[in-house]
């Protein structure tokens, strides 16, 4: 699913294994039987969320239930025709807008279907699904683990098939050579003999042949006035099975009809195969569990952008329903600090510059104690239409204002009030005094520009 954007919905990424199942309303129970729950209010929203949305949205939210329906397994499985599953399909790649409609199963209502047919297979759920979505003429179920019960199908194909080895062998050309040979009466006895011990025999093909030609056999065979029967023609059994009309045939089985060809010259062939449902690798029948990946096969191919749906487009019970996480959205929470009175502000650390006029003042504030220094400039020094670079140049140059200040040599240190320190302890230094840099350091005007790289040297106590 696609969960970018601001949405606070995150699809589960294990959501098709075992989905909901664990809960009271999840897709499994609702699609558990299709009568009992087509009239819920979980079938009501999905059917009234599904008839709402239109395009791709809608291909994404089917797309999404048919992905974790497939995911649980049955005993019972359904047969689907190909022709309404090429119908879906085509809906589902936007090869067309037009739904497929309910399912009618025209070509699987019969006992033997065409041998161009392909027969797909889904689990109960799919198919109260698909009967509750779109409807179903007729359900064709089998018991997938209990072929002999009364819930098995036994359908057949018709099929381009030849008997096989083992059928052959039972009737090898020395033997039909010695029927021919004999009397009437001992062929007749010969011929009963072998159908009696081959009949009953279960084989994968049945052969269809023409029903007056075998009723003669059977009289021949317990009749000594009855003339040995002509050749079997079976054309005009062939073109009955391509019309699906199966009027006028008998059938029986490889063993019979190998035997038929030898001796009668039996011919054409019209073989069907018994159809077994529930095999993965068949040919005929496909589970459309494994089938359906040719949806995104065929929207890859032509382009198309992945079935994702969008969450915000469905209700909260139904992103419930599909196995969305509903997270809630909080507001961080803010964490104040109280900061003692006492503790030093940022700008407290750092010299402050008021802007230059009439007289200029460098304060240095710290929690220590403040430090002033003024000087007084005269205001023609500096003029509206001096630069101030110029005026640092010329002005404020160290000769300059050396010799305009005061040549009284002053402490080298200044004590800050209140913070007098046990000397003993540092060793004859008191702690917590700033002290002077050297002369080309010196805390003066005159040196403006070392002020400006911050050269300015401060001793304080280790514990600071």
């Amino acid at each position: 699913m696609d969960t970018k954007g601001p949405s606070s919905f995150q699809a589960d990424p294990n959501k098709y294994k075992g989905v909901q199942e664990k809960e009271e309303k999840g897709l499994k129970i609702i699609f558990e039987s299709g009568k009992d729950h087509g009239s819920s209010p979980e079938v009501e929203l999905i059917v009234t969320t599904l008839e709402k949305l239109t395009g791709e949205d809608r291909r994404a939210l089917e797309y999404t239930l048919i992905s974790q329906l497939m995911e649980f397994d049955s005993d019972i499985r359904y047969l689907i025709d190909s022709e309404w599953i090429q119908k879906y399909v085509s809906y589902m790649t936007s090869e067309t807008e037009e739904l497929p409609g309910p399912i009618v199963n025209s070509s699987l209502n019969k006992e033997i279907i065409k041998g161009d047919t392909i027969i797909f297979t889904v689990n109960k759920y799919l198919w109260n699904y698909f009967s509750l979505i779109y409807g179903a003429m007729r359900a064709i179920s089998y018991n997938k683990n209990n072929p002999a019960g009364k819930e098995n199908l036994e359908k057949w194909m018709l099929v381009d098939m030849r008997p096989s080895t083992k059928a052959y062998l039972a009737s090898p050309p020395w033997k039909i050579t010695e029927i021919l040979s004999q009397a009437p009466t001992k062929r007749q006895e010969m011929e009963l003999k072998f159908l009696n011990e081959h009949k009953s025999l279960d084989t994968e093909l049945k052969f269809a042949l023409d029903a007056d030609w075998y009723k003669n056999y059977i009289k021949y065979l317990t009749s000594p006035t009855i003339k040995v029967p002509d050749v079997l023609y079976n054309e005009h059994i062939r073109e009955q099975a391509l019309r699906e009309d199966w009027s006028g045939v008998e059938w029986v089985n490889e063993y019979i009809w190998e035997f038929f060809v030898k001796l009668y010259n039996a011919s054409p062939d019209v073989a069907i195969k018994k159809i077994n449902f529930d095999t993965k690798n068949s040919t005929v029948v496909k589970h459309f569990e494994t089938w359906s990946e040719e949806i995104s096969i065929r929207r890859e191919r032509t382009n198309l952008p992945e079935l994702n749906i969008d969450p915000e487009k469905l209700s909260t019970d139904l992103r419930k329903l599909l196995g969305f996480k509903i997270e809630e959205v909080h507001e961080p929470t803010k964490l104040i600090i109280p900061i003692p009175s006492n503790t030093p502000r940022s700008s407290d650390l750092v010299p402050s510059l008021t802007r230059l006029g009439s007289q200029t003042n460098i304060n240095k504030t710290t929690s220590l104690g403040s430090i002033s220094t003024k000087n007084n400039i005269k205001k023609s020094a500096m003029t509206p239409k001096t630069k101030f670079s110029d005026y640092v140049k010329n002005e404020l140059s160290p000769t300059t204002l050396n010799s305009k200040n005061s040549p009284t040599k002053k402490s080298n240190t200044v004590h800050i009030p209140g913070l007098e320190r046990d000397k003993k302890a540092t060793g004859g230094v008191t702690p917590g005094i700033l002290k002077k840099s050297p002369p080309k350091e010196h805390f003066t005007f005159g040196n403006l520009a070392a002020l400006n790289h911050r050269k300015v040297s401060i001793e304080s106590p280790n514990h600071l």
